[in-house]
């Protein structure tokens, strides 16, 4: 590589690394030296017995020295004490000058809380008792390999906290304090000078001779020959030319090694390779590179190496982890200090011939290492399961919230998980301490314990939930841990390719709209753009390209980033949104190569390396965007995406309609609204819901989610002043449609997921079918939840459908995947193929559909798209107008020919560990003991799809078996009922279909279809209802009818609250009130304030419960006596008339 072609600069380009190192050897000076050479415990290995590649080196952070090496620098509090004594050269920050004694003894070492500052909890940590004691019993347990990985995890925050680049210094200092730091015998230390490796510097320490470098100080790097080395070209060559580390673990290893020479190695060991005490024992060499990705020959700029004699243990997988992370500082630096030369402006060329090292001084000295480190603490569960470190300093904090979880009615292991939790977020986080002592001042003990509980679930292709403070919660702290997860993952997918991403992100913004924090708190205003950019540092901190909207586009639609991540051929792309949510939410949606999320068993490797990412490398925006780390995505992507979505017309010629859309404050407008009005159709725009805001100020209750009919009603409005055909509404990343059509008595109707994928479904067949464009074999893929009659009118048309697939749209996108690029009959994943002819392909492909809004009509996008959707729905219309009839008249004559079909859908919030508790002891109980009868009808047959031996086949992965936590019910009438807890949010969702008894047929009057839907409506609600009855007590709780019909936002405390608190309350205030009519305003302002809680806009998220409740009442009147009749019905209107007042 031409980066260091003068030997010269070799000094210049290490300046820096040799304090970064030196920071290391000083900071283990401050406490008794741990001998390295310990045994290892019975029947475990330092390592493998043989010589391995281990792979590319990952970059990693911060710099971290060997477990049995590094004792960290104790705190400034307490050292009066007595016992062995260290010798210091220099501690800066322990005040003790240089040189002088320090005594210390395990007392000591026990207050200073093992060096660090930090605490290890045990498991009782509710009841604290003796941290002290608990300490030393703790430690008395722990084996060797233990010790050594809380060392070096310690080291490595600390070291996170103080690396700098210092003074220029020469290689043979680099590498003898990287020997003494790491206890290595020997370091060496070769750069790549153009087409040869040249030593820089060494060092053997307990040489019987004074070192001499020897003669031999440059090897050749046949580079053209690099993917078959020749025989004989030494190990150190081998390592640069194939840029992955080696581990060579004894003598007897290295003498079976053709690559080696050792034709210099006299000089390192004076009295033989193979002299029983100082000849060679192990090393371990790593390769130093300019990027993470690309070739070596590209790249690789120096070899980095360390051994140890005959008479020392191998170095164990920590210690060699350490030395990788030292070795990706080294890269680092180097990688700063490359500039592109003048005249290649764009700096995408950074190859062999393309990068120079500039070498005036105003690029030789950085103030500070640009590559930012911070740790990633261990989480529960995959992350790690022993105690955490506690910081002392937060003891008494920890304490005081381990006290005020006493009162909370949740298992204990939450309780401990959220203490640790806790305790490294502190320690991690420590600007947020103000906060949480607000939050104990306040005694939110419920909010601490969500907030801790566990880290936020990597769910359907990302995390999602509400942001705030904590491990559960969405974060720059969690955000940067998925990022860094994500590159781990996409890096091991592929080690040899260049990593570039595409980052977008929605119009989100947090204002703690719930008031959960105080008021101050810096998470306030922080938007989806502002976690986009945590996300690009996260990514260009690691060397991965990263494609981003150019500053003044304030959002990008998901579906947009599916098609953008393939016209760029990305690795992969990154959606900062949490799609419908409430406002106080956000998330990150992960996609791959393909533009589509990953699936078991990916997804698990994915979620893996999420859990177990352990540091964080960020590189400062500003500068990513210097160093052209950042580019802008072309324009012509967005014109390419609308074109896409403009030739799926099917009718060129159908315009004349009248479309109403609102893209409730997202991203619809500049995709689904475009669309349309480039095909020519009338579009109005809902202008209180047209400008990109987070805070969703105009949508009822801050749901802009178009399954919610409400979210719609000023479209709906706005609709009836125009006559519009059609209202059309997307959520904030406009990936679902909603629609409301006119009725033909110019009124409106809602139409849900299932009837619109029907609609869309059943016209694109129709019209490919009447202008002979349709495939011999048509393929319509949907989700087992989505309605049942595409199944007659998927045959009808000759078609396949693949109607089976899990809950995600990643599984449509898998489908289209394995369509395009065939995988091995072996494959685990091509059970998703079952039942598709083996001749089928992509060409076949004609449409996927979910019940929850989702349409996708063009396999150049691998998610869900309401663009097309919208583009085939106006047409649609337009069509229908020309007929005189409309979109419902449209749905209306399907069922007549099909037969009608029910769908209710019941979902269930349970927040918090209690909920994950109530909603894992509902699955558990309906799995052991599915029922016998649901609503009086006999279940006929119950699906297990954790079943193995049913049409899943064998669990994949972790992320397969939660995907497949479905039961299916179905019944003697025809009907089924599917449970599932949600792989987004806090609860769990009940799916019921009905069917009509029998098929009216074309010829049917309009008045005997309404009265078969009513008929079959109401079977469906009896199903639903009876079930989630049943469902719930499971959990003891018995709630009435009426509350069922509470929105199913609110979660199930607040619908258990309405029914026993609320009501009884109402009713009492309503007494009062015909006694005294003056109480109506007080008691309305009551009503606001009780029900505040609820969420926005609570009397409507209540109004049709409230309604129910009093209707069932007031049929209650016939069995009073006249008089209490009146007193009862007096008293309901007053209830009535209060709860409608404002």
């Amino acid at each position: 590589m031409e980066a260091l072609h003068d030997r010269h600069l070799v000094p210049h380009v290490l300046q820096g690394i040799t304090d970064l190192v030196s920071r290391m050897g000083q900071v283990g000076r401050g406490r008794p030296e741990v001998d390295s050479d310990h045994a290892l415990p019975e029947g475990q290995s330092a390592a493998p017995a043989s010589v391995r590649a281990t792979g590319l080196v990952k970059p990693r952070a911060p710099p971290g020295l060997s477990p049995s090496d590094v004792a960290i620098a104790p705190s400034s509090g307490d050292r009066r004490c007595i016992g062995r004594s260290t010798h210091i050269e220099d501690d800066k920050n322990s005040g003790i000058p240089r040189g002088q004694d320090h005594i210390e003894t395990e007392e000591c070492v026990q207050r200073q809380h093992d060096g660090c500052g930090r605490m290890s909890w045990a498991h009782d940590m509710v009841d604290i008792g003796d941290p002290h004691r608990e300490q030393r019993q703790r430690r008395q347990q722990q084996q060797p390999e233990e010790r050594q990985a809380r060392t070096v995890s310690r080291f490595k925050a600390l070291f996170a906290r103080t690396v700098n680049l210092g003074p220029l210094e020469n290689a043979t200092q680099i590498v003898r304090r990287t020997a003494d730091a790491h206890k290595a015998d020997i370091s060496t230390l070769f750069v790549v000078q153009q087409d040869r490796l040249t030593l820089a510097g060494a060092y053997a320490r307990d040489a019987r001779q004074p070192l001499v470098l020897p003669r031999q100080q440059s090897y050749p790097l046949p580079w053209d020959e690099a993917s078959t080395p020749p025989e004989g070209i030494g190990l150190t060559p081998l390592v640069a030319m194939t840029g992955r580390p080696l581990f060579i673990e004894s003598f007897e290893d290295l003498r079976t090694q053709p690559d080696s020479t050792g034709s210099w190695d006299q000089s390192l060991y004076p009295d033989g390779l193979d002299h029983p005490t100082t000849g060679f024992g192990c090393s371990y060499a790593v390769p130093l590179r300019a990027s993470a990705t690309g070739s070596p020959r590209d790249t690789v700029f120096g070899v980095f190496t360390i051994a140890r004699r005959r008479n020392r243990v191998p170095f164990t997988s920590l210690e060699r982890e350490a030395f990788d992370i030292v070795a990706s500082h080294l890269s680092d630096v180097l990688l700063l200090l490359l500039e592109p030369k003048e005249g290649n402006a764009g700096g995408q060329d950074r190859g062999r011939h393309a990068t120079r090292l500039d070498a005036s001084p105003d690029n030789l000295f950085y103030p500070i290492l640009e590559i930012q480190v911070s740790p990633l603490a261990p989480s529960s569960g995959t992350k790690g399961s022993s105690a955490a470190g506690v910081p002392h300093a937060y003891r008494d904090l920890i304490h005081e919230v381990g006290a005020g979880f006493k009162c909370l009615r949740v298992a204990q292991h939450h309780k401990v998980t959220a203490l640790k939790n806790l305790g490294v977020w502190l320690e991690a986080n420590m600007e947020t301490r103000p906060h949480i002592e607000w939050m104990v001042e306040q005694g939110k003990w419920s909010l601490l314990l969500d907030s801790f509980y566990r880290w936020i679930p990597f769910g359907t292709g990302g995390r999602r939930g509400p942001v705030g403070l904590g491990t559960n919660r969405f974060n720059k702290y969690t955000l940067a841990g998925s990022v860094q997860g994500h590159i781990d993952f996409l890096r091991e997918a592929d080690p040899r390719e260049h990593l570039s991403v595409v980052v977008v992100y929605d119009v989100r913004e947090f204002h703690d709209l719930r008031g959960t924090y105080r008021r101050d708190d810096s998470l306030i205003g922080v938007s989806s753009r502002d976690f986009a950019r945590v996300a690009a540092e996260v990514y260009t901190g690691n060397g991965v390209q990263v494609y981003m909207p150019r500053d003044g586009v304030p959002h990008v639609s998901t579906p947009e980033l599916s098609y953008a991540i393939r016209t760029v051929e990305a690795s992969g792309g990154l959606n900062v949104s949490a799609s419908h949510n409430f406002p106080d939410d956000n998330g990150g949606k992960f996609y791959n190569r393909h533009g589509g999320q990953a699936v078991p068993p990916n997804d698990q490797e994915m979620a893996d390396r999420v859990a177990t990412a352990a540091f964080v490398r960020r590189l400062p925006f500003d500068r990513a965007l210097d160093l052209n780390r950042v580019t802008y995505l072309d324009p012509q992507i967005h014109e390419a995406y609308l074109s896409e979505s403009l030739r799926q017309s099917l009718r060129p010629e159908a315009r004349r309609a009248s479309i109403v859309l609102t893209p409730l404050h997202g991203s619809g407008d500049s995709t689904a609204g475009e669309v349309m009005r480039r095909a020519g159709f009338d579009v109005s725009l809902v202008l209180e819901q047209s400008t990109p805001d987070g805070r969703f100020p105009a949508v009822p209750f801050r749901a802009p989610n178009p399954e919610v009919p409400e979210s719609m009603a000023l479209g709906i409005e706005h609709a009836c002043t125009l006559g519009a055909d059609l209202v059309m509404s997307c959520d904030p990343d406009a990936d679902r449609i909603g629609v409301c059509a006119r009725t033909a008595e110019n009124d409106y109707q809602f139409l849900n997921g299932n009837e619109i994928a029907v609609i869309v479904t059943h016209y694109k067949l129709d019209q490919l079918r009447r202008h002979r464009r349709l495939p011999a074999t048509p393929l319509i893929i949907k989700t087992e939840v989505t309605t049942e009659l595409l199944r007659p009118i998927v045959e009808e048309f000759g078609g396949t459908l693949l109607g089976n697939l899990l809950v995600g749209f990643k599984y449509h996108a898998e489908i289209l995947e394995q369509l395009e690029h065939p995988l091995p009959p072996e494959s685990a994943r091509r059970q998703m193929l079952d039942g598709l002819d083996r001749e089928a392909n992509l060409q076949d492909f004609v449409i996927a559909v979910e019940e929850s809004h989702g349409v996708l009509v063009t396999s150049a996008i691998r998610d869900k798209d309401a663009a097309g959707a919208a583009m085939l729905l106006a047409e649609l219309a337009a069509v229908q107008r020309a007929r005189s009839r409309t979109v419902v008249d449209y749905l209306e004559e399907i069922y007549l020919r099909y037969g009608y079909y029910s769908n209710q859908l019941c979902s269930m919030i349970m927040k918090g560990a209690e909920g994950l508790e109530a909603i894992e002891k509902i699955q558990h109980a309906m799995r052991r003991s599915p029922p016998d009868r649901i609503a009086g009808w006999r279940v006929t047959t119950t699906t297990d799809h954790h079943d193995t031996t049913g049409r899943f086949g064998r669990i994949l992965s972790d992320t397969d078996r939660a995907s497949r936590d479905v039961l299916v019910y179905n019944l003697e009438n025809g009907a089924r009922v599917i449970l599932r807890p949600s792989g987004t949010e806090p609860k769990n969702k009940v799916y019921v279909e009905v069917p009509s008894s029998d098929v009216l047929g074309a010829g049917a009057d309009h008045e005997a279809f309404l009265r078969q839907k009513a008929d079959t409506d109401a079977v469906a609600q009896q199903i639903a209802d009876a079930f989630t009855l049943q469902m719930l007590d499971i959990l003891g709780i018995l709630l009435p009818r009426y509350a069922l019909r509470i929105s199913g936002l609110v979660p199930l405390d607040q619908r258990t609250d309405f029914a026993f608190q609320f009501i009884p309350a109402l009713e009492k205030r309503a007494t009062a009130m015909m006694a005294n009519p003056a109480w109506m305003d007080e008691t309305s302002a009551w009503i606001d304030e009780r029900l505040a809680s609820y969420g926005p806009d609570a009397r409507g998220l209540v109004g049709k419960a409230f309604q129910q409740y009093l209707d069932d009442e007031r049929r209650m009147l016939t069995t009073l006596s006249p008089a209490d009749a009146a007193a009862e019905r007096r008293r309901l209107d007053v209830m009535e008339q209060a709860f409608a007042s404002r």
